[in-house]
């Protein structure tokens, strides 16, 4: 698939459920371990920094129908939201983002997951969907775009390193052993 039609290649908000399980095994084509990261742990979603919940698709489905869901307006907790890479129709990209626009500070949102097709890995749909999420931010008055990975993920932190993202802090978890 490294010889896509960038034409083809299509950008938008998913904002209804018809593609709920394509997102969902999206997701889990990218289970490797290395991106478990501090929100995966406190979401549940893992269960170590190398172990993912048994129970991850139905955790997926829950957070993936959450975002999808129509948003109250105005929002008083909004939803994260999705943005996708299609082509003909087949998602080849995602991005799980939250704007958040605090009163005291900088309107800011957070990219919780950016997730490629590995068929689909290296031939630019990442950088794409990043740079069109960019636009749509800037378009909303948002210039600040914070990320968090998992501390093995170091093709990801290469990616993000060269779409000029850098370090500005260091996340650290001490866990007690259970009773």
């Amino acid at each position: 698939m490294h010889t896509l039609n960038f034409s083809s290649l299509a950008f938008g908000w998913q904002r209804d459920t018809s593609r709920l399980q394509a997102l969902i095994d999206l997701f889990l084509a990218n289970g490797d371990h290395r991106y478990i990261s501090h929100s995966e742990l406190q979401s549940g979603r893992a269960l170590s920094p190398a172990s993912w919940a048994p129970d991850l698709p139905q955790i997926l489905r829950a957070e993936l129908s959450a975002a999808l869901a129509p948003a109250s307006e105005p929002p008083e907790n909004p939803a994260p939201m999705i943005a996708v890479a299609t082509l003909d129709q087949r998602v080849l990209a995602m991005a799980l983002v939250s704007i958040e626009r605090p009163a005291a500070a900088r309107a800011f949102a957070t990219l919780e997951d950016l997730l490629v097709h590995p068929e689909a890995r290296g031939a630019g749909v990442g950088s794409r969907l990043l740079e069109w999420l960019f636009a749509e931010l800037k378009a909303r008055a948002i210039h600040r775009l914070f990320l968090e990975s998992g501390m093995a993920n170091a093709e990801a932190h290469a990616f993000f390193g060269r779409h000029g993202f850098h370090t500005v802090s260091v996340v650290m978890m001490r866990e007690e052993p259970s009773c």
